[in-house]
């Protein structure tokens, strides 16, 4: 799918900390494209995008990063603001931080308020899911708190869902950002809150959803003078299907007071088991291989074979997984790009709906080894195994274990193994002194 593109302009700024609360630097980038907007925020389960649309001002849309010791408590992401993004970083000078945009209100923004709404900023994008559910995390900050608790001055934000209900029917601009607990209530300043305060003064209450709240007072890593906590958004999908998704926040009544719209980079997500599908060492992304590697994949094991003289110390897989976070230690894993060391079985994480370890094996053949593949083939039907261009050859079959199976001496040019119970084996040919040795899943 295409991916469109728009300049900004870049500008990071440091933190200053008071108080005994001590919070990391903030950098927040308007110089963002279409592309840099959508993939940060895109995670796992979420197969392809297309049909990117931004409403707003340019200086109001940005990618931040070092966030997770803020209030945010989000690493990275998107901001969508109602006037500078800039202004929301630190330090918190102003109870009234705002710029006037002079752009409109948007349709599905207005259909939650009864106040007009102006300077919107709303990201538009069409995308496929994996799975059945579609989950996303963000955070609601704004100046108007506390001087504007319970006025017409309460700035609102959503995330409209369009597309197939797998309870039937069709979602039409579902709004899925409801404060937890609530069926229909919408996050903005006067809906999470503890009471008005005159401005610099902390709130007392009384508290409406304030479980859900911080006050910016007491640290200055941020300017907004209030914060949602990080809010979950949940709905049920259905899998392989097309979703539209607007995202955003306005000004309410008029265009002062800042407000912003944090969403977690890479938690835009379809989650699935923690199951690879697939796993392979490309040419594409190996030049010294002399073809791909097809891995073979069985249980927690994927095993794999690469020709004699390979270096195995920097390997780059490719793989298709259920739709989960991929991670090496500590080390997020980019499909098709990141590089390991394959000396040793390499241990990966899977976390999506479920966690489950994954090892990756893998041997290197020997000369002659690769001499006897130009003839001998080897490959499984998911239920037999069927040798070809082998007469003559003597067959040896093992388990993972080394606990040999079967030998059977072959007559014909190709024979066929049956009988055996679903599981990854060891084929060991010999033909003519060259020994070849193949790993096989039988799956059913």
């Amino acid at each position: 799918m295409k991916k469109l593109f728009f300049k900004a302009i870049l500008v990071v700024f440091l933190f200053a900390g008071i108080s005994s609360c001590i919070f990391a630097q903030i950098q927040i980038d308007t110089n963002t494209t279409y592309e840099q907007i959508v993939s940060k925020i895109l995670g796992p389960g979420i197969l392809a995008y297309d049909n990117v649309t931004i409403q707003g001002a340019n200086c109001a849309t940005a990618v931040f990063t070092n966030g997770a010791e803020t209030l945010v408590n989000m690493k990275d992401g998107i901001l969508l603001c109602t006037g500078d993004a800039t202004l929301a970083a630190g330090p918190n000078l102003s109870y009234d931080a705002g710029k006037n945009n002079n752009r409109p209100g948007h349709p599905s923004l207005q259909a939650i308020t009864i106040q007009t709404t102006y300077d919107a900023v709303v990201l538009e994008f069409d995308f496929q899911v994996q799975n059945d559910s579609l989950r996303l995390w963000y955070s609601y900050g704004s100046e108007a708190y506390d001087e504007k608790v319970n006025t017409n001055y309460s700035d609102v934000c959503g995330l409209f869902l369009t597309g197939p209900n797998p309870m039937g029917g069709f979602y039409s601009d579902k709004n899925l950002a409801i404060i937890p607990g609530t069926l229909n209530s919408t996050v903005q300043v006067n809906n999470v809150n503890n009471g008005w305060t005159e401005p610099g003064n902390p709130p007392v209450g009384p508290c409406t959803n304030c479980a859900y709240y911080f006050s910016n007072l007491d640290t200055t890593a941020m300017e907004y003078d209030g914060f949602t906590t990080k809010l979950p958004a949940w709905i049920p999908v259905i899998p392989y299907e097309i979703y539209h998704i607007k995202i955003g926040i306005a000004d309410v009544s008029n265009r002062a007071y800042d407000s912003g719209l944090f969403l977690e980079g890479d938690h835009f997500v379809s989650l699935g088991p923690p199951e690879f599908i697939s796993y392979d060492f490309l040419k594409a992304d190996n030049p010294d291989l002399p073809f791909d590697i097809e891995g073979v994949v069985y249980d927690n094991e994927i095993h794999l074979t690469v020709p004699f003289g390979t270096d195995v110390t920097g390997l780059v897989g490719s793989w298709e997984d259920a739709g989960a976070w991929v991670y090496v230690g500590d080390k997020k894993q980019v499909n098709g790009v990141t590089l390991n060391d394959f000396s040793n079985p390499v241990l990966y994480s899977l976390q999506g709906t479920g966690s489950k370890s994954w090892s990756v094996l893998v041997d290197i053949s020997t000369e002659v080894s690769e001499q006897a593949k130009l003839m001998v083939r080897i490959y499984s039907t998911g239920k037999d195994i069927v040798i070809h261009k082998a007469a003559g050859a003597t067959v040896q079959v093992f388990n993972t274990s080394g606990v040999k199976i079967r030998t059977l001496e072959l007559s014909n040019d190709r024979e066929r193994i049956a009988g055996l119970k679903p599981g990854l084996y060891i084929i060991q040919t010999e033909l003519n002194g060259i020994i070849h040795k193949q790993k096989v899943l039988i799956s059913n």
